[in-house]
């Protein structure tokens, strides 16, 4: 993702200026990039050495409200969904300049939509292939602007590469001219600074890993800076028109290199764009479980096996990342959503920092923290009127923006504030009315074991059974295969196994209902005891055997859990193949 802003920052800058040869706005625009990314990594550095465990949204939620931090947990969430819409959109106008023949519409959408597979297919969440493709999206960009500088420095004859680079930009297209061209390009130019807020928080790792460390920062941020400048640079030498939809270093490679390098160059770009994109997919179940750990979503998409839940969601994400793309007519327009988000999550963030500083000159009696709190008050209540102020910016420069940033942060909002009411009256409803209800203890506990054969996870699941030293015990199965069920009973009188074997149905109308009905009329039976079912899940230890393994979890299981009076006990085994075997 910072490879990616230096390749798409100059380029969002130079959509918002008429000329390329105004150099006086492309100037201050790198200006404002370099002063806000300051202030943005010693705000995030600030944040977290005072609160290294904590991300923004729970800050918000704990000194403004959770309602706020809500808000902040969709901007953080709108963020990843436009970053994935940026890069793809980096990919597609690569692929298009190369191979101009390729419908820019359709492929902006299927990519889209099909880099989110990687993440519903449970691959890819952590991969060396974002590291490799970021490298070479790196090296492309340093080889267009080292080569540019060797040229311009040794001779400064740069006439022929600066009309070939001319020529490339105005065939790539032209952007639609906006209301205000500097604050435009102004606006543009923080996006790295809200990029860093985004990438200074963690959102897999434990809590002691939340904050990235701020070398680490420094680092990658200051070579995407210089980068941007730099690229800025070659622009105002080559006098590059403005509002062109092209990439500047993509048309300044065209000039540098020739046919051959700025297709290695777009090639390089397109390996960029859909890395970007598939780490922001891949980032997404990470910040789903976070927010359902601290309650802002159902704490059941949290646990280790709400996989699926959570994959549905990536899904529904990437639908919502296709009508983004359909929206954002141009990166532009993307990245100002981007930073209207960003703004929003940092300048809460920043009030509920204010709030914090406050609340210890309150309480605190220590003259040390006090004096702390009190410049951390004001720091933080300036950096949060600055990002009011760029929220405000952005209703003279293009209020259709605006517009879309607030509905795309009001969709995934309006969704955890109903979750969050839900799971209100979920806890209200289970709450204890009366104290003396519901504790009567059972008088007896009768144990059913699902069996289909006598294998050793059969074996430890009666083992495990008959531990619990049940009033009865009785292991159950159905008829559905003759030649099966018969060898099922030659074994287990040869096993001399000591629980009695229970056979339900025929061939002829076997079905797991037959279990159901069992067990529903055992508790009728006796209706102030509990039924126990026991029932044996094989797990693999890899993932080639487990397409081998039989099922593991009756579908019986799951009509079970809505009977009453019925306790379901899963008795886990794991499968290690055998040298033989192997």
């Amino acid at each position: 993702m910072i490879v990616l802003s230096a390749v798409i920052v100059p380029q969002i800058i130079l959509r918002s200026v008429p000329s390329g040869a105004n150099s006086a706005d492309i100037t201050a625009a790198a200006a404002v990039a370099v002063l806000s990314l300051l202030a943005a990594f010693l705000g995030a550095t600030w944040v977290g050495r005072l609160v290294p465990r904590r991300l923004s949204y729970q800050i918000v939620a704990s000194h403004i409200g959770p309602g706020m931090g809500v808000v902040a947990a969709s901007a953080r969430y709108l963020c990843y969904v436009i970053v994935i819409v940026l890069g793809v959109g980096v990919a597609t106008t690569s692929l298009v300049e190369v191979f101009p023949a390729l419908p820019r519409g359709p492929l902006l959408y299927g990519l889209v939509l099909a880099l989110a597979l990687p993440v519903l297919l449970r691959r890819g969440r952590e991969s060396r292939l974002y590291w490799v493709t970021a490298a070479l999206g790196a090296l492309a960009i340093a080889t267009v602007l080292v080569w540019g500088l060797v040229v311009e420095l040794s001779d400064g004859s740069t006439a022929d590469a600066a009309m070939s680079a001319r020529r490339q930009a105005v065939l790539s297209g032209r952007n639609p001219g906006v209301s205000h061209p500097l604050m435009t390009a102004v606006m543009a130019a923080v996006f790295p600074a809200c990029l860093l807020v985004l990438l200074s928080e963690r959102v897999h790792g434990g809590a002691r890993t939340r904050r990235v460390r701020p070398p680490w920062l420094a680092a990658r941020f200051g070579g995407a800076t210089v980068a941007i400048a730099v690229t800025l640079y070659l622009s105002i030498l080559f006098e590059l028109p403005g509002q062109r939809l092209g990439i500047p270093s993509l048309s300044i490679a065209h000039g540098l290199l020739g046919g051959g390098g700025y297709k290695a160059v777009a090639a390089g770009y397109a390996l960029l764009g859909v890395s970007a994109a598939l780490a922001a997919y891949a980032r997404l179940p990470f910040l789903l479980s976070e927010l359902a750990t601290d309650g802002i979503l159902p704490r059941r998409l949290g646990t280790r096996d709400a996989i699926k839940p959570r994959l549905v969601i990536v899904g529904l994400t990437a639908v919502l990342a296709a009508g983004f793309a359909g929206v954002l007519v141009s990166s532009l327009a993307g990245a100002t959503v981007f930073v209207v988000c960003a703004f929003l999550q940092f300048g809460l963030t920043c009030v509920a920092m204010t709030l914090r500083s406050v609340g210890i000159l309150k309480e605190s009696l220590d003259r040390a923290e006090r004096r702390s709190a009190s410049l951390t008050k004001w720091a933080f209540a300036a950096m949060a009127g600055v990002c009011g102020a760029g929220l405000g910016l952005t209703v003279f420069i293009e209020r259709t923006w605006l517009a879309v940033s607030l509905v795309g942060l009001a969709v995934p909002a309006l969704i955890m504030l109903l979750a969050r009411r839900s799971m209100g009256k979920v806890a209200r409803t289970l709450a204890v009315a009366n104290l003396s209800a519901g504790r009567r203890l059972p008088t007896r506990i009768h144990g059913v074991v699902l069996v289909s054969v006598v294998d050793d996870p059969t074996l430890r699941t009666l083992s495990y059974a008959r531990a619990m030293r049940l009033s009865s015990l009785t292991a159950l199965t159905v008829d559905f295969d003759p030649n099966r069920t018969r060898q099922l009973r030659d074994d287990w009188k040869e096993a001399g196994l000591p629980v009695d074997l229970t056979v339900l149905g025929t061939p002829q109308g076997a079905t797991r209902g037959h279990i159901v009905d069992y067990v529903h009329s055992l508790h009728q039976m006796h209706p102030g005891d509990v039924v126990a079912v026991f029932y044996q899940r094989i797990l693999a230890a890899g993932v080639w055997e487990g397409y081998f393994l039989r099922r593991s979890m009756p579908s019986v299981i799951a009509d079970l859990r809505h009977e009453p009076g019925v306790i379901l006990a899963e008795v886990p085994y794991l499968f290690h193949p055998t040298e033989e075997d192997e």
